[in-house]
């Protein structure tokens, strides 16, 4: 199964042509077939997952408003992929 372009700049809230960029310089795994690109919706979400950017750590904020936030964006996560049945 795969994603069409547009689907993943859906998915990620991106502009098609910045989608399209990602793609071609290989930051999204994705496969050219004739002359068409499409995304592999397993190796798609395995990317997405390993996309991890570490905040730095700020002692102001409340740890467990940190991680209500981070359960709610797995949260998110899980019902995209049942949305989009991965």
């Amino acid at each position: 199964m795969v994603y069409t372009v547009k689907e993943v700049a859906e998915m990620l809230s991106l502009a098609l042509g910045g989608t399209y960029a990602l793609i071609r310089s290989g930051e999204i795994p994705a496969i050219k077939l004739g002359g068409r690109w499409v995304i592999p919706k397993g190796r798609f979400h395995a990317w997405l997952d390993s996309c991890r950017v570490e905040p730095e750590a700020d002692p102001d904020i409340d740890p467990k408003l940190i991680e209500q936030a981070h359960a709610e964006v797995l949260a998110a996560i899980q019902r995209r992929r049942e949305r989009h049945g991965a």
